[in-house]
């Protein structure tokens, strides 16, 4: 499976995800930004731009972002965002801060943690 196989609703998840993750640990690099426009160019831009703003006002909390994630029941779309969630948070070296939210991601989603 690859991104641009996402459904919508998929869509709104990962751009929360990316945004929780890019975020965790109070600073956002030049190497996650060049994941998060790598996901943009997946997607394109019109597809991203309608997800960002829909993560925007779906998630005002980080529990409604964990219920949505927890929603997530295709195997093979759980992988895909772990994957891409991982990579941005490993580009730049992963912190405890963002660990955590991949550590609940990994557990809630049956997925070993990398």
């Amino acid at each position: 499976m690859e991104l641009h196989e996402l459904t919508p609703e998929e869509d709104v998840v990962l751009v929360g995800l990316l945004r929780e993750i890019s975020s965790a640990d109070g600073r956002y690099s030049e190497s996650e930004k060049a994941h998060v426009e790598r996901v943009r160019v997946a997607l394109g831009d019109a597809r991203f731009d309608a997800a960002v703003m829909t993560a925007s006002k779906q998630f005002q909390t980080r529990d409604a972002l964990k219920a949505a994630a927890k929603a997530v029941l295709d195997q093979d779309v759980r992988v895909v965002i772990y994957d891409t969630l991982d990579a941005m948070a490993a580009s730049d070296g992963k912190t405890e801060e963002e660990e955590r939210p991949l550590a609940w991601l990994a557990s809630w989603w049956d997925l070993a943690k990398k």
